[in-house]
């Protein structure tokens, strides 16, 4: 203990510029405890982000809420916050502006403030910006342009603050001591501090050193030479050293004072020591950076070896792509080739003929048979002749036309009529028996009505009544029936008896027509 109070008063006194400061030394270390105090409690208050405002209410009650800190770079005896206009504490705060008390915590380090001063609200958007960091977005979505964005200053009058070792191990240590010797304080230190005396007192050391200083120098200028000076200073320097070491261990205040002053430079040694770990964590040791040049070194010789392989390989591609190339053109111009003797060489009929023989011609044709082989032209053809390439030949189910007056009454519905692909010959038999019944109907009527009342039916309405008297009791059956026959009519109106029939359906052409055409024939085949 005694070689370290002696190097702590020779590193402390050796610093002092002037021989009339060492005569001073009780104010200088006044002067810098306090300034050491206010200093540490702006250190372990600047870096935390919230903190407990207490007010009093107007019962006189107490109330406290958190608030979101930010302070300046240098410590003025002042603290700030981020509130809003709108918010109920600002309303709060001003029912007693001064007397506020500001409680900060921080339990990993075993550190606690207490600070009690003035309030007051400040819309200043310079030091806005100046205070602003980006974790206030949390609470301030609209950042500096929220309009509602306000500081609360608060000056602080009195303070205090509770700081164990920083480090856990001397944490650990404390608690021990604590227990032991039954003493509270020694779990780390406790400090009250009058802010604005500490800043008053200062400012008013800094100037009176500063007049001493220049007093005195400027007193010792007068009566010697700068070497003289020097050689005053360390004599006198030495010799109160040598008293200074004979006394130091009987003066309690100076020990105190070397031992706040030996906190200080650990915990200033820690913070280093940790600023040290934090800017070399992404560093290597030596023995684990040789080993990854060496695998580097590795991988680089392995990725020339690729590159190379890959040069190789790309060499052969080209030459197998043009060889392919060529291959290609080869096959291109042996494909044409073989097309060209298989048009000129292979026999074909003339398709073409088929068109006179088939409804719509020509062009007919041409559309039915582009593309087709001869296999499927065939098919085609036999299609054809038998009605089979008709649109309503494929059709499942015919739509119905609806129950308009003007549709045919054996065709009035809004179902789906079955399709029951009716052919040639089935056609061709149902209308020589539509005109059968016809005839038949005729003649009943004329029997039964005067001459005056004989109008005949026409033959819509007659292929109507001929559906009912077929399938009296199958509505649905009678449907199917009368849109397979307009569909067959549709599809084999090549064939002359169904043209006819159909042509008098539509009502272009009279039914006298038919019956002159069959008169025709029936002398013609009696004649003969």
């Amino acid at each position: 203990m005694n070689r370290f109070a002696q190097s702590l008063i020779k590193t402390t006194l050796f610093q002092f510029k002037n021989v009339n400061l060492i005569g001073r030394q009780s104010l200088a270390f006044i002067s810098t405890t306090n300034d050491d105090k206010t200093k540490k409690l702006f250190d372990l208050i600047k870096d935390i982000r919230y903190a407990m405002i207490t007010t009093i209410e107007s019962d006189k009650s107490l109330r406290s809420r958190p608030m979101a800190s930010r302070q300046a770079e240098t410590w003025d005896g002042t603290l700030w916050f981020f509130t809003k206009r709108s918010s109920p504490k600002v309303k709060e705060v001003k029912q007693n502006l001064d007397q506020v008390n500001v409680s900060y915590g921080d339990p990993n380090k075993m550190s606690f403030v207490s600070v009690s001063g003035k309030a007051e609200f400040v819309d200043d958007k310079a030091k806005l910006k100046e205070l602003w960091s980006s974790y206030l977005k949390v609470f301030f979505p609209q950042g500096l342009d929220d309009p509602d964005l306000i500081l609360m200053k608060v000056t602080v009058n009195y303070g205090e603050y509770w700081d164990s070792p920083s480090s856990k191990m001397v944490q650990l240590y404390s608690m021990a001591k604590a227990a032991v010797t039954k003493n509270p304080q020694a779990l780390g230190e406790n400090e009250k501090i009058d802010i604005q005396n500490c800043l008053k007192d200062m400012n008013t050391d800094e100037t009176s050193k500063s007049l001493t200083v220049t007093t005195n120098s400027s007193s010792e200028i007068k009566h010697m030479n700068i070497e003289d000076l020097k050689t005053s200073f360390i004599g006198k320097t030495s010799e109160y050293i040598n008293t200074m070491l004979n006394t130091v261990l009987d003066d309690p205040v100076l020990l105190r004072v070397a031992i706040r002053r030996c906190r200080l430079d650990c915990a200033e040694a820690e913070r280093r020591i940790t600023k040290l770990k934090e800017d070399n964590k992404e560093y290597v040791p030596k023995n684990e950076y040789l080993a990854l040049q060496q695998t580097y070194d590795e991988l680089v010789k392995a990725s020339e070896q690729l590159k190379q392989n890959f040069r190789n390989a790309k060499v052969e591609y080209n030459a197998l792509k043009e060889a392919l190339e060529y291959l290609i053109k080869d096959r291109d111009k042996y494909f044409t080739l073989c097309e060209t003797y298989r048009a000129t060489l292979t026999p074909r009929p003339k398709w073409e003929r088929c068109a006179s023989i088939i409804e719509g011609g020509i062009e007919h044709w041409n559309e039915l048979s582009i593309g087709k082989t001869s296999n499927e032209l065939v098919d085609i053809l036999l299609n054809e002749i038998i009605g089979g390439n008709d649109i309503y030949n494929n059709v499942v189910n015919f739509i119905g036309l609806g129950l308009d007056p003007t549709i045919p009454k054996f065709l009035q519905t809004t179902s789906n009529i079955r399709n029951r692909h009716f052919m040639q010959r089935d056609i061709s038999l149902l209308i020589e028996d539509i005109w059968k019944k016809k005839i038949e109907y005729d003649l009943e009527q004329e029997s039964t009505t005067t001459s005056k009342q004989n109008i005949k039916i026409s033959l819509v309405d007659f292929v109507h009544i001929y559906l009912k008297q077929r399938f009296p009791d199958d509505e649905l059956l009678q449907l199917e029936w009368g849109y397979n026959l307009v569909a067959g009519c549709r599809r084999f109106k090549s064939s002359p008896d169904i043209s006819n029939f159909w042509s008098v359906l539509l009502g272009q052409t009279d039914e006298e027509v038919y019956h002159q055409k069959r008169i025709s024939f029936n002398n013609e085949k009696q004649n003969s």
